[in-house]
């Protein structure tokens, strides 16, 4: 794993890091998403994945598939698909720094 790699990992995790709760039923996670990178969550259709990022250099969407039953699993897509856009954000970031 690189530096930048490294580096970048830490820094998607910080947002939940961040917010201070009791329970992780209490952890907002629509309002981590905007912070990190102005994702909406959107629940909808989707016919081959519980969840599917979409985004551009400074706004997103994350959507998630309407018929997951279970509560901690949609919040569970959620909370992946913000860490792997603040990953990803971050790598490309560090990659163009460098060129």
């Amino acid at each position: 794993m690189t530096l930048a790699e490294t580096l970048c990992r830490d820094s998607a995790r910080i947002g939940p890091r961040a917010v201070h709760v009791g329970a992780p039923d209490e952890i907002d996670l629509e309002t981590i998403a905007w912070q990190i990178g102005r994702l909406h969550i959107e629940y909808g259709d989707l016919d081959t994945a519980d969840g599917r990022l979409v985004a551009g250099p400074n706004r997103g969407s994350i959507r998630v598939r309407a018929g997951i039953a279970i509560v901690g699993r949609r919040r569970f897509v959620v909370a992946t698909r913000s860490d792997i856009f603040a990953f990803t954000r971050c790598l490309l970031r560090s990659t163009h720094s460098h060129n």
